[in-house]
């Protein structure tokens, strides 16, 4: 059996055997008589993230199906790097096809079959299409068109990340450091001990920026910002004006065993995200991003010895 005839088998199953489920409701301390759905699962069912890796990975065969009968190709980031048709996080997905009519037609074909397979629609009002810089108006329109999608956005954040760094740095990521003051301000109302200021901040505002560490290197302003309403949430804020920090940063970020509070050095802490990045480029070669950056910026040397293009993009 093919992929594509696999991939849509699967689906069918699973998809049917989403209408056999049962519910019963505990009224009382007692349990109701079992009931079946009319309408599917309901949100938060535990067996749909299951579900949809099966649905997911019968749309990635399709994909996959077309590629290879070179109805279907992907684009490359670099003459060396793999070519890439589709990404998929959790219930979002992205393509990347060529803009002539060929692969246009097969990636519609791709859709109308994962649809009738998984009953799942495209909501093209929705879904959005975006260029390269120099795209003709007249390729733009065509693709449109086969596509029948006429949003053409690019978001400022895509999964809590830019997904665009232009030349102010600051502005791209002054979302990490208004978010973070945004909470904080939510607990002024809370009377808080230190001990459960401490607790706060360390579970929730510090876990605000790890993503985005884990990706860029943020500015140092941005830091100081973070660093900023950590300690002045900490020492309190009173009529809008930070009361006396009895003790210096240095201290708040110097382990608990040496002494000190513990807090993350936001920098430091940075830092220590992106050479994770980089263990993991030099462990495991293998993965979609070791090979997409090796193929743009070190096609023909060691990760070591990379260079630093000016044309490089800011994740480099």
């Amino acid at each position: 059996m093919s992929k594509m005839g696999f991939s849509n088998a699967w689906i069918n199953v699973v998809m049917r055997c989403v209408t056999n489920v049962r519910y019963a409701v505990r009224i009382n301390g007692e349990l109701s008589q079992v009931f079946k759905p009319t309408r599917g699962l309901r949100q938060g069912d535990p067996i749909i993230p299951y579900l949809f890796l099966l649905c997911a990975e019968g749309l990635s065969c399709l994909i996959k199906k077309k590629e290879s009968e070179g109805f279907l190709k992907g684009l490359k980031n670099g003459t060396k790097g793999p070519a890439i048709s589709h990404l998929l996080f959790a219930d979002d997905s992205i393509f990347f096809t060529r803009g002539d009519a060929k692969n246009l037609q097969a990636l519609n074909e791709v859709l109308q079959v994962y649809s009738e397979g998984s009953g799942q629609r495209i909501n093209r009002q929705k879904s959005s299409v975006s260029f390269g810089a120099h795209c003709p108006e007249q390729i733009k329109e065509r693709v449109k068109t086969h596509l029948n999608i006429q949003n053409e956005a690019l978001q400022s954040n895509y999964l809590g990340m830019p997904s665009w760094v232009g030349r102010s740095l600051s502005n791209s990521f002054n979302f990490l450091s208004d978010r973070m003051w945004k909470v904080v301000r939510g607990w002024s109302d809370r009377p808080l001990s230190r001990a459960g200021k401490e607790v706060m901040l360390k579970s929730v505002i510090q876990a605000i920026p790890i993503y985005v560490m884990s990706c860029f290197r943020l500015p140092a302003g941005i830091c100081e910002k973070m660093r900023m309403t950590i300690s002045n949430y900490f020492w309190g804020i009173e009529n809008g004006k930070k009361k006396i920090h009895w003790r210096s940063w240095e201290w708040l970020t110097t382990p608990k065993a040496l002494g000190g509070m513990g807090f993350r050095d936001m920098e430091l802490f940075n830092q220590a995200m992106l050479g994770k990045q980089c263990w993991r480029l030099l462990t495991v070669p293998h993965s979609l991003c070791a090979r997409v950056l090796k193929g743009r910026y070190f096609p023909h040397c060691d990760f070591w010895f990379a260079p630093q293009p000016r044309s490089s993009s800011f994740t480099w």
